[in-house]
């Protein structure tokens, strides 16, 4: 006969049925030809095990044991580690689901808020496990399911958040906008914020030329306002109008900053002109503004708009438009030379982008920073730029 006292101790600590098979204190001995032993000594319990009296108000009840997790209480080590699988396994579902759909991707908590909560899973997990494996053998299919579940319904109310929200109203109307033949108009819309700050959109390809050349003016106003992480040096594709063009590309970057919020859809392949699938939000002002279909496109704070190249890619083709580009080293060389051609065919579509830049930020009632706006050139330019709104 089994130690059921035994037994149940181990039971009450979360091991599971075979290694309390294997317990030489319990002294089970399964039958000949049993695969599992931990399954044998589970329906044995079920079956033989005495049943115990305890004293309840003073009248004597009669229980079985617990024959399992699902009919006790969790310890506590069991239940963080039950609350850590969920939170992690609900985040994964919310990533994937945003991956699918940018309804998700858009709306509340945002990936802000779904990191935190799988740190927060993450913490919760190791907190559980860390005298042992054990609470995890026990609960991990209860976590990954209540994961599973609160996953869908996060990203479900996400999807129904955005979906009733839907695309914002925008004026069919975007006038010309300073400087004249610049390429900037000016949109009688809302400012679009994300959490306070104002939204710059940028629709690009890494194989696109003019992306290219207009990337090195891009990256050089908005560094003004924040800084970059992770940006790649790359070409344009080889086999289009100004071939091997040097850019900078920011398809996997990204940028911090106290001022702006950088929305950036660039496909990131060098071989092929391709975008990625867009927000709801961005693609309203793709198809309101950019009639022509063309990249790039910029909008600031969905006022502002730029629907051409900023930058001729000809200033880095000093050869001509069907030879190579100059390489990277040297347009990052001339980049740093205000004497050089470069810098000097680049500098005023920079400058522009700046004051357009400073502009939104005034318009939300923020201060851009002083080193920009100290600037007489950009000063003048937002002045100019205030004329229109």
């Amino acid at each position: 006969m089994p130690n059921w006292g035994r037994v149940e101790s181990l039971r009450r600590q979360g091991v599971d049925w075979e290694t309390i098979a294997e317990d030489p204190q319990v002294g089970f001995k399964p039958p000949q030809g049993v695969k599992s032993s931990g399954r044998a000594l589970r329906a044995y319990y079920r079956r033989k095990a005495p049943r115990r009296c305890e004293t309840k108000g003073g009248e004597h009840q009669s229980q079985r044991p617990s024959t399992g997790a699902a009919s006790r209480r969790l310890s506590r080590r069991e239940l963080l580690a039950v609350l850590g699988l969920c939170f992690l396994a609900a985040a994964g579902i919310w990533v994937l689901a945003a991956a699918i759909s940018p309804l998700v991707a858009e709306a509340p908590p945002g990936s802000w808020g779904v990191a935190l909560l799988g740190a927060l899973g993450g913490f919760m997990l190791v907190a559980g496990l860390v005298r042992g494996i054990t609470p995890l053998k026990s609960v991990w299919k209860k976590g990954l399911t209540l994961g599973v579940v609160l996953g869908l319904v996060v990203s479900g109310a996400s999807a129904a958040y955005e979906f009733k929200e839907g695309p914002p109203v925008l004026s069919s109307q975007c006038s010309e906008a300073p400087p004249a033949g610049g390429g900037w108009c000016h949109a009688s819309n809302g400012v679009w914020t994300s959490s306070g700050y104002p939204v710059v959109f940028v629709l690009s390809s890494a194989a696109c030329p003019y992306c290219a050349s207009s990337s090195w003016a891009l990256v050089g106003a908005l560094s003004a306002f924040g800084t970059f992480t992770n940006i790649q040096s790359d070409y344009s594709m080889s086999d289009d109008l100004y071939p091997h063009t040097p850019e900078l590309n920011l398809a996997g970057a990204s940028f911090q900053s106290t001022y702006l919020d950088l929305q950036v859809a660039e496909g990131d392949s060098d071989s092929q002109i391709a975008v990625p699938s867009l927000t709801v939000h961005q693609n309203a002002l793709e198809t309101t503004y950019d009639l022509g279909g063309g990249i790039p496109f910029f909008t600031v704070g969905d006022i502002f708009i730029h629907s051409t190249s900023l930058v001729d890619p000809s200033a880095f083709h000093p050869q001509g438009n069907r030879t190579y580009g100059m390489s990277y080293a040297t347009a990052e060389s001339e980049m740093q030379n205000p004497g050089s051609a470069l810098f000097g065919a680049v500098e005023p579509a920079l400058l522009w982008f700046e004051a357009y830049l400073a502009a939104i930020i005034y318009e939300v009632g923020g201060t851009p920073p002083t080193e920009v706006t100290s600037n007489p050139t950009v000063a003048t330019e937002i002045s100019e730029i205030h004329s229109v709104l």
